[in-house]
C-alpha cells in the first residue's frame, strides 16, 4: 500500500514540476527582428554579390547568422521573385546569381532563390511599351536619388540587353522631354532628380548625350516654374 502511495506521489510531482524543469533546460530558438523590404533587398543582393565572388556555405551561414531561418526573409524573397517577374526588365544576371546561390546547400532560403532564378531565366522578353519605359525611367531616377554613380547607371542599362542600349534611351528621353514640357503644368518636382541623373550620366562617355538631355529638361522645368511664379505674383499685384 505504501509503495502505491509513494508511486502516486512521485507521478504527481513529476507532472507538476517535471515539465518546468525540462523547459528550463531548453534553449529558446534565437529570434530576429524583421527588416523592411528595402533592408531585406540590400541584405540579399549583398549575399548574391558574395556568392558571385566565391562564398561557400560557411561564409553564407556566417553572413546570414540567425537570419538563415528568418521566416520574414523567406516571405520577402517570395514577394521579391514575384516582383521581378512582373518587371519589364529581363534580369538575366540576377537570375544566374540566384541560381548559383541555390546550388549552395543553405536550407530553404537557397531553395527559394534557385526556384525563382530558374523561373526568371525562362521569363519571355518583349519590346518595352511606353508604360514600361516610364516605369524603368522612374527606377533610374530612384537609383540616382539613392546614390548611384555613373558606373551603377551603366550597369543598370546593361542588364536590359538590347533594350538598354544608349541610342534607344537617348531617343526615348528626347521624345519624353517634349511631351512632359508640353503638359500644363508639367511635373516640376522631377527637376532635381533629372539634374542629378544628368550629372551622373555625362560622366559615362556613351551616356553623355542622355545626360545632357536630362540636364536640359531639368533646367527647362525650373525656368518654366520660375516664369509661372512671376506671372502669378504679377497677377496678385494687379488684383490688389
Amino acid at each position: 500500500m505504501l509503495g502505491k502511495i509513494w508511486q502516486w506521489l512521485k507521478n504527481l510531482l513529476t507532472r507538476l514540476f517535471g515539465g518546468r524543469s525540462q523547459a528550463s533546460h531548453t534553449q529558446p530558438s534565437p529570434s530576429v527582428n524583421p527588416l523592411s523590404d528595402t533592408g531585406y533587398e540590400a541584405l540579399f543582393l549583398k549575399l548574391l554579390e558574395g556568392v558571385e565572388q566565391g562564398w561557400e556555405q560557411p561564409q553564407v551561414l556566417d553572413y546570414l547568422g540567425n537570419r538563415i531561418n528568418d521566416r520574414f526573409l523567406k516571405s520577402w524573397l517570395q514577394r521579391f521573385g514575384r516582383k521581378l517577374m512582373e518587371s519589364p526588365l529581363p534580369q538575366r544576371e540576377l537570375a544566374q546569381r540566384m541560381i548559383k546561390f541555390g546550388q549552395i546547400d543553405c536550407g530553404e532560403i537557397s531553395e527559394i532563390s534557385a526556384e525563382w532564378g530558374e523561373t526568371l531565366q525562362h521569363k519571355p522578353t518583349h519590346s518595352l511599351s511606353e508604360a514600361d519605359y516610364q516605369q524603368v525611367f522612374q527606377q533610374v531616377l530612384e537609383g540616382v536619388r539613392l546614390g548611384w554613380e555613373g558606373a551603377e547607371l551603366e550597369q543598370f542599362f546593361e542588364r536590359l540587353g538590347e533594350q538598354g542600349k544608349p541610342e534607344v534611351w537617348i531617343n526615348w528621353l528626347r521624345e519624353y522631354k517634349h511631351r512632359e514640357l508640353a503638359l500644363s503644368p508639367p511635373n516640376y518636382e522631377s527637376s532635381a532628380s533629372l539634374l542629378l541623373l544628368g550629372e551622373k550620366a555625362v560622366s559615362v562617355p556613351q551616356w553623355q548625350p542622355f545626360g545632357e538631355i536630362a540636364i536640359a529638361m531639368g533646367n527647362e522645368l525650373l525656368e518654366k516654374q520660375e516664369r509661372e511664379s512671376i506671372w502669378e505674383y504679377d497677377g496678385l499685384d494687379k488684383i490688389e
